[in-house]
């Protein structure tokens, strides 16, 4: 299915404007109308469009930070922004298998060989770590759906070279193995749908792989594939600096200037492949956002504060 795209065209802009104003004021956000106003004007040209975020294990993990998130998501489709979430799960299921007798560290060890292993793991993500989000959002407001990889064939997989840095050994781990894998393909006519339907999209990275397998997905490379399928307008790493940075705006092979095989860099070396691969397949921005800051997601995607990069081609 080939998607299509419309430029809208707003004959009463003030209407409009009084409409989404009155939304705003409504819903259960705490903005003055000055700072409605203003959230108004900055988003013009993501109205319509969609925008595909990567949400962090710190912030599904920390319950304030994801009604926070939530919050923030509700905003946005206020402002009939369409929104995709792919769910982190690199730290949000250690506990629960530490609790199973397993002790994988997917960070940062090659040790997710095994199918029973693999098994645990999704049914921790598609059955706790997405159910845990999408009733977030649907607290504050939201209509939203979960699916994973799995879904209507969304995804299918290949196996994954993505190399991460490792905090304490400041060593680089490679996974390249049969359970560990990157998307080689996305179906995109169910999130189309979803779209339709004004439903907020949480997708567990899990995925069909060669021979009918069950598939971990690197979360960004996921997302970035995700975002260039849906054309979005912006896709938006939230992830955790570990330290803060001044706002920083930069053009793509300025990017991979600064942060490429960077073994002391606050940025996953995964988020700068991403960050290639969406740009050079027609989505107009990516912004990388310290999920640390409060507000992260309105924060992140309207303003140009400290712990916001911008990258465009």
């Amino acid at each position: 299915m080939v998607r299509r795209k419309f430029s809208i065209i707003y004959s009463n802009t003030q209407k409009e404007l009084n409409i989404s104003t009155n939304n705003l004021q409504s819903s259960n956000c705490n903005l003055n109308p000055k700072a409605i106003k203003l959230l108004l004007a900055q988003s013009v040209d993501l109205k319509g469009e969609t925008v595909v975020i990567k949400l962090s294990a710190d912030i599904i993990n920390d319950d304030a930070q994801l009604a926070n998130f939530s919050e923030n998501v509700y905003l946005l489709t206020i402002l009939e922004i369409n929104v995709i979430i792919i769910h982190d799960y690199i730290q949000a299921i250690d506990s629960t298998l530490q609790l199973l007798g397993l002790s994988e560290d997917l960070k940062y060890k090659n040790n997710i060989t095994s199918y029973r292993t693999t098994q645990i793991i999704e049914m921790v993500l598609v059955g706790h770590i997405n159910p845990k989000i999408v009733s977030s959002l649907c607290n504050v407001g939201c209509m939203a759906m979960g699916i994973s990889g799995k879904s209507a064939n969304l995804i299918e997989a290949k196996k994954s070279g993505i190399s991460y840095s490792n905090e304490e050994t400041k060593s680089k781990s490679v996974i390249d193995l049969q359970f560990s894998t990157s998307p080689a393909m996305v179906n995109p006519e169910i999130l189309i749908s979803l779209e339709d339907a004004n439903l907020v999209t949480v997708i567990s990275p899990v995925s069909i792989g060669p021979n009918n397998s069950t598939c971990l997905l690197d979360v960004n490379i996921t997302s970035s594939v995700i975002a260039a399928s849906m054309t979005a307008k912006c896709l938006v790493f939230l992830t955790d600096f570990k330290q803060n940075i001044q706002f920083q705006d930069h053009s793509l092979s300025q990017f991979k200037k600064s942060y490429e095989n960077n073994q002391n860099s606050c940025i996953d070396q995964s988020i700068v492949q991403a960050t290639e691969g969406a740009l050079n397949n027609y989505v107009e921005r990516v912004r990388i956002i310290n999920s640390a800051i409060p507000d992260a997601l309105i924060e992140g995607l309207f303003n140009n504060t400290d712990n916001i990069i911008e990258v465009k081609l």
